[in-house]
């Protein structure tokens, strides 16, 4: 069926059975067009009501900090208060020229997170504090609860310990830092391993470390604050897995 252009205006204009023909099939074609809108409408009208039942369940759903549309990413720039990660949710940070980093992330019972750290400082063998980088959880430092023991490599010898400390050892001078987090209450633990850099012997020096907090009873509230031995920059990535 095809419309095609009639030079038709009146009823006497009809002067042959064939044109007579051509104007049904014209109104056919009209009224298949109409039926066709009439159903694209519906489906529009469909589709729009769709969204905005959707806007209205983001609208009511109680998030305390601003999302990354598109994702399971979370802003953590923008918080100021601790949020309860979902399972699967990502928090993004930047920090610079800090020596302490709040992640403002509240621990539901037996949450396990991991995390990448990734400073900026320049690379090279200056710059770093020597010194640990620690995960104080609940924002506090609990004096001598805590037992680490890392072992690596650095320019001139297989280097190992065990201490003990005032919070979480995850880290040594400048890096990459990879964490794996346990919050179980009886078992509160950090395994990391890092690259790092930031003074002569240790560039690029490469460790593994396992951290516990000898305590079967606080419980593991708020995830903490990275503390770093110098002023330091960078990206966090942290996510929750259970």
């Amino acid at each position: 069926m095809a419309y095609v252009q009639l030079p038709v205006r009146t009823i006497n204009d009809l002067n042959s059975a064939s044109d007579i023909n051509q104007l049904q099939e014209n109104c056919d074609y009209v009224l298949d067009y109409c039926n066709n809108l009439t159903t694209t409408c519906n489906n529009l009208t469909t589709t729009c009501n769709d969204l905005y039942n959707l806007c209205n369940e983001i609208r009511t759903e109680p998030v305390t900090a601003s999302r990354i549309v598109a994702g399971t990413y979370i802003n953590g720039n923008l918080l100021s208060s601790d949020y309860e990660l979902k399972i699967g949710e990502t928090a993004q940070y930047t920090f610079t020229s800090t020596t302490s980093r709040m992640l403002y992330i509240s621990v539901p019972s037996g949450a396990m997170y991991v995390m990448k750290i990734a400073t900026t400082n320049n690379m090279g063998t200056s710059g770093g504090g020597s010194n640990f980088v620690y995960l104080q959880p609940n924002n506090s430092t609990y004096t001598n609860a805590f037992r680490a023991t890392y072992s690596g490599r650095n320019i001139s010898q297989t280097n190992s310990n065990y201490v003990t400390v005032n919070s979480f050892v995850i880290g040594y001078n400048l890096g990459f830092f990879e964490l794996s987090i346990s919050t179980v209450v009886t078992a509160k633990q950090v395994s990391s391993q890092w690259t790092m850099y930031g003074d002569s012997v240790n560039l690029g020096a490469t460790y593994i470390c396992g951290a516990i907090w000898n305590d079967i009873s606080t419980q593991w509230t708020s995830l903490g604050t990275l503390s770093f031995p110098q002023s330091t920059s960078g990206y966090i990535l942290l996510t929750r897995i259970q």
